[in-house]
Protein backbone atom coordinates (compact mmCIF):
# COMPACT_ATOMS: atom_id res chain seq x y z
CA UNK A 1 0.00 0.00 0.00
CA UNK A 2 2.70 2.29 0.80
CA UNK A 3 4.83 2.02 -2.13
CA UNK A 4 1.89 2.13 -4.51
CA UNK A 5 1.45 5.43 -2.99
CA UNK A 6 4.67 6.74 -3.05
CA UNK A 7 4.79 5.13 -6.27
CA UNK A 8 1.84 7.55 -7.80
CA UNK A 9 3.98 10.79 -7.07
CA UNK A 10 2.48 14.26 -8.01
CA UNK A 11 1.76 17.42 -6.82
CA UNK A 12 -0.10 17.66 -3.37
CA UNK A 13 0.48 13.87 -2.54
CA UNK A 14 3.15 15.10 0.16
CA UNK A 15 5.88 12.26 -0.26
CA UNK A 16 7.06 13.00 2.69
CA UNK A 17 4.13 12.29 5.03
CA UNK A 18 3.99 9.27 3.40
CA UNK A 19 7.55 8.07 4.03
CA UNK A 20 7.36 8.87 7.68
CA UNK A 21 4.28 7.22 7.66
CA UNK A 22 5.77 4.14 6.31
CA UNK A 23 8.80 4.65 8.88
CA UNK A 24 6.31 4.64 11.18
CA UNK A 25 4.69 1.13 10.24
CA UNK A 26 8.17 -0.13 9.78
CA UNK A 27 9.36 0.56 13.21
CA UNK A 28 6.09 -0.76 14.46
CA UNK A 29 6.22 -4.22 12.74
CA UNK A 30 10.18 -4.38 13.90
CA UNK A 31 9.37 -3.75 17.30
CA UNK A 32 6.26 -5.76 17.78
CA UNK A 33 8.39 -9.00 15.73
CA UNK A 34 6.29 -9.00 12.97
CA UNK A 35 8.62 -10.59 10.63
CA UNK A 36 11.07 -12.63 14.25
CA UNK A 37 11.23 -16.06 13.85
CA UNK A 38 8.93 -18.23 14.53
CA UNK A 39 9.06 -18.91 17.87
CA UNK A 40 9.53 -14.91 18.75
CA UNK A 41 7.00 -13.76 16.18
CA UNK A 42 4.07 -11.10 16.58
CA UNK A 43 1.94 -14.38 15.18
CA UNK A 44 3.50 -17.00 18.02
CA UNK A 45 2.11 -14.53 20.53
CA UNK A 46 -1.08 -13.84 19.07
CA UNK A 47 -1.75 -17.80 18.27
CA UNK A 48 -2.69 -18.09 22.21
CA UNK A 49 -5.97 -18.13 23.28
CA UNK A 50 -5.95 -15.59 25.49
CA UNK A 51 -4.94 -13.35 22.46
CA UNK A 52 -7.53 -14.17 20.17
CA UNK A 53 -9.57 -10.39 20.92
CA UNK A 54 -5.92 -8.94 20.40
CA UNK A 55 -5.38 -10.66 16.94
CA UNK A 56 -9.23 -9.67 15.68
CA UNK A 57 -8.21 -6.29 16.30
CA UNK A 58 -4.89 -5.92 15.32
CA UNK A 59 -6.27 -7.51 11.88
CA UNK A 60 -9.34 -4.87 11.50
CA UNK A 61 -6.71 -2.46 12.36
CA UNK A 62 -4.13 -3.87 9.25
CA UNK A 63 -7.37 -4.08 7.37
CA UNK A 64 -8.29 -0.37 7.89
CA UNK A 65 -4.54 0.85 6.95
CA UNK A 66 -4.65 -1.23 3.85
CA UNK A 67 -7.82 0.13 2.83
CA UNK A 68 -7.04 3.86 3.56
CA UNK A 69 -3.21 3.05 1.60
CA UNK A 70 -5.40 2.27 -1.29
CA UNK A 71 -7.77 5.08 -1.22
CA UNK A 72 -5.15 7.53 -0.87
CA UNK A 73 -3.39 6.39 -4.08
CA UNK A 74 -6.60 5.22 -5.65
CA UNK A 75 -7.68 9.29 -5.42
CA UNK A 76 -4.90 10.61 -6.21
CA UNK A 77 -5.22 9.58 -9.50
CA UNK A 78 -9.02 10.42 -10.45
CA UNK A 79 -8.44 13.39 -8.54
CA UNK A 80 -5.46 15.08 -11.03
CA UNK A 81 -6.88 18.42 -10.56
CA UNK A 82 -4.41 19.77 -7.62
CA UNK A 83 -6.32 23.35 -6.98
CA UNK A 84 -9.45 21.47 -6.01
CA UNK A 85 -9.32 22.29 -2.14
CA UNK A 86 -11.86 19.11 -1.72
CA UNK A 87 -9.46 16.54 -3.39
CA UNK A 88 -6.64 18.02 -0.83
CA UNK A 89 -8.52 17.92 2.16
CA UNK A 90 -9.54 14.42 1.08
CA UNK A 91 -6.23 13.54 1.16
CA UNK A 92 -4.91 15.08 3.98
CA UNK A 93 -7.96 12.91 5.75
CA UNK A 94 -6.88 9.93 4.27
CA UNK A 95 -3.25 10.28 5.52
CA UNK A 96 -4.09 11.77 8.87
CA UNK A 97 -6.66 8.73 9.38
CA UNK A 98 -2.96 6.21 8.43
CA UNK A 99 -1.66 8.07 10.82
CA UNK A 100 -3.84 7.34 13.47
CA UNK A 101 -4.06 3.68 12.55
CA UNK A 102 -0.53 3.34 13.33
CA UNK A 103 -0.73 5.33 16.41
CA UNK A 104 -3.29 2.07 17.26
CA UNK A 105 -1.30 -0.30 16.05
CA UNK A 106 1.52 1.39 18.51
CA UNK A 107 -1.12 1.36 21.61
CA UNK A 108 -2.26 -2.61 20.47
CA UNK A 109 1.75 -3.16 20.72
CA UNK A 110 2.02 -1.66 24.28
CA UNK A 111 -1.00 -3.52 25.42
CA UNK A 112 0.63 -6.60 24.24
CA UNK A 113 3.91 -6.10 25.49
CA UNK A 114 2.31 -5.68 28.50
CA UNK A 115 0.69 -9.23 28.57
CA UNK A 116 3.69 -10.92 27.35
CA UNK A 117 5.81 -9.61 29.93
CA UNK A 118 4.04 -10.87 32.60
CA UNK A 119 4.44 -14.21 30.88
CA UNK A 120 7.96 -13.64 30.76
CA UNK A 121 8.42 -13.20 34.31
CA UNK A 122 7.42 -16.14 34.95
CA UNK A 123 8.70 -18.01 32.67
CA UNK A 124 11.95 -16.42 33.85
CA UNK A 125 11.82 -17.51 37.40
CA UNK A 126 11.24 -21.28 36.09
CA UNK A 127 14.02 -20.13 33.94
CA UNK A 128 17.43 -22.84 34.21
CA UNK A 129 20.76 -22.37 32.69
CA UNK A 130 22.61 -25.05 32.90
CA UNK A 131 26.55 -25.55 32.82
CA UNK A 132 28.35 -27.93 30.42
CA UNK A 133 27.92 -30.57 32.47
CA UNK A 134 24.43 -29.88 32.61
CA UNK A 135 24.27 -28.58 36.39
CA UNK A 136 21.68 -26.16 37.21
CA UNK A 137 24.11 -22.70 37.58
CA UNK A 138 21.22 -20.89 39.02
CA UNK A 139 21.43 -22.71 42.29
CA UNK A 140 25.28 -22.21 42.78
CA UNK A 141 25.06 -18.72 41.77
CA UNK A 142 22.10 -18.40 44.47
CA UNK A 143 24.20 -19.70 47.35
CA UNK A 144 27.04 -17.96 46.24
CA UNK A 145 25.54 -14.49 46.05
CA UNK A 146 23.88 -16.10 49.73
CA UNK A 147 27.61 -16.55 51.40
CA UNK A 148 28.61 -13.00 50.23
CA UNK A 149 25.89 -11.44 51.53
CA UNK A 150 26.16 -13.12 54.61
CA UNK A 151 30.05 -12.36 54.99
CA UNK A 152 29.04 -8.69 53.99
CA UNK A 153 26.61 -8.96 56.61
CA UNK A 154 27.57 -10.94 59.56
CA UNK A 155 24.85 -9.61 61.81
CA UNK A 156 22.15 -10.03 59.82
CA UNK A 157 19.73 -12.79 59.97
CA UNK A 158 19.83 -15.89 58.09
CA UNK A 159 16.51 -15.90 56.59
CA UNK A 160 17.33 -12.37 55.31
CA UNK A 161 20.85 -12.95 53.83
CA UNK A 162 18.77 -16.34 52.00
CA UNK A 163 15.97 -13.85 50.73
CA UNK A 164 17.92 -11.46 49.15
CA UNK A 165 20.24 -14.54 47.72
CA UNK A 166 17.04 -15.81 46.34
CA UNK A 167 15.96 -11.51 45.12
CA UNK A 168 19.30 -10.77 43.21
CA UNK A 169 19.39 -14.91 41.42
CA UNK A 170 15.80 -13.82 40.46
CA UNK A 171 16.72 -10.87 38.87
CA UNK A 172 19.83 -12.40 37.50
CA UNK A 173 17.20 -15.24 35.77
CA UNK A 174 15.36 -12.21 34.57
CA UNK A 175 17.90 -10.54 32.73
CA UNK A 176 19.23 -13.56 31.12
CA UNK A 177 15.88 -14.58 30.15
CA UNK A 178 15.48 -11.40 28.30
CA UNK A 179 18.38 -11.22 26.65
CA UNK A 180 17.71 -14.89 25.35
CA UNK A 181 14.43 -14.28 24.31
CA UNK A 182 15.33 -10.21 22.60
CA UNK A 183 17.85 -12.44 20.19
CA UNK A 184 15.14 -14.11 19.35
CA UNK A 185 13.13 -11.12 17.85
CA UNK A 186 16.25 -10.04 16.14
CA UNK A 187 15.50 -10.54 12.47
Amino acid sequence: GFHKLLERKGPGLGDEIIQQQLARFNYWASNIGVFASRGASLDTRLNHKNSANYRILLLQLLDILEKNLHAAAVGHVAGTDSDNPENETSHKDTVQAVSDIISGLNRLSATIRKSSARNRNSKAANFVERDDEGNDVNMVYQENVTRIIQQLYPDASNTLCKRLGESISLRRKRVLYSRRHQAKLII
